[in-house]
């Protein structure tokens, strides 16, 4: 197994707690568990109120950029440096 150079290994750890995190704010927002129901016993199936739309919305983006940006971080490849005089 190669081993990742500090900096890799730091962008690697810092991707997999964006996408952790995204992933866990998006559950949070599903579940909208701050949201009360008069007609399910679940709040994951009651509507967004009128007055928490804005913040709902704001939410879920920022829950797919944690995500995209940590995905991203995880993939990205370090170039290899060019050979020549040092």
């Amino acid at each position: 197994m190669s081993e990742v150079p500090a900096p890799g290994r730091a962008r690697r750890a810092v991707g997999g707690v964006l996408v952790a995190l995204g992933l866990v704010l998006g559950f949070l927002l599903y579940l909208q568990p701050w949201v009360q129901c008069t007609v399910d016993d679940s709040s994951a199936g009651c509507p967004v109120p009128d007055d928490l739309v804005g913040i709902t919305l704001a939410g879920w983006l920022t829950a797919g950029a944690l995500a995209i940006v940590g995905a991203v971080l995880l993939r990205h490849r370090p170039r290899p440096e060019a050979p020549g005089p040092r």
